[in-house]
C-alpha cells in the first residue's frame, strides 16, 4: 500500500497551469535557470500567490488534489477502475463531464496512480478542462 502522497508529474502541472489550476500546494515544480529546462519537485514554502506569477514556478498538487480540483471547478470526474486482463490485475479510467459524457479507457495501467494521471491528463489535454 502507498502511503505517500503522489504528486502530479511535470507535465500535469504544465497542463493544471493551462486550465488554471490556482489551489495552494504542499509541492512546487521549480526551475533554477530561466533558460533551462531542467525542473526539480520541492516543497512549497514560498509565497502562494507570488508562484504563481512565475513562468519558472509550477504548483505540483496531489494527484487526489488535482482530480478533487477537475470535480469541483470543472465538472468534470476522473474514476480509476479496476480491471483484470487475462487474470492480472490492471487499472483503467473513465471520465464523466457535466454534459454526461462518458469515456471509457480500457488501457491497461499498472499501478492506479499511472491510470488517474492518465486521465487527469486525458482531461486536461483537450478542451475540456479550459473552459
Amino acid at each position: 500500500m502507498n502511503t505517500h502522497e503522489t504528486y502530479v508529474s511535470l507535465e500535469t502541472a504544465k497542463l493544471l497551469k493551462q486550465a488554471g489550476f490556482d489551489w495552494e500546494c504542499d509541492k512546487i515544480y521549480y526551475c533554477y535557470h530561466e533558460d533551462n529546462d531542467t525542473w526539480d519537485l520541492e516543497s512549497n514554502n514560498k509565497n502562494h500567490l507570488r508562484i504563481l506569477k512565475l513562468d519558472y514556478c509550477l504548483l505540483a498538487p496531489s494527484l487526489a488534489i488535482a482530480q478533487k480540483w477537475l470535480r469541483e471547478v470543472k465538472g468534470i470526474e476522473v474514476n480509476v477502475l479496476c480491471v483484470y486482463i487475462k487474470h492480472i490485475k490492471k487499472y483503467s479510467y473513465d471520465v464523466f463531464t457535466n454534459e454526461y459524457e462518458h469515456e471509457l479507457i480500457n488501457e491497461g495501467f499498472d499501478t492506479y496512480e499511472e491510470a488517474l494521471e492518465a486521465g487527469i491528463q486525458t482531461c486536461l489535454s483537450d478542451s475540456r478542462a479550459n473552459n
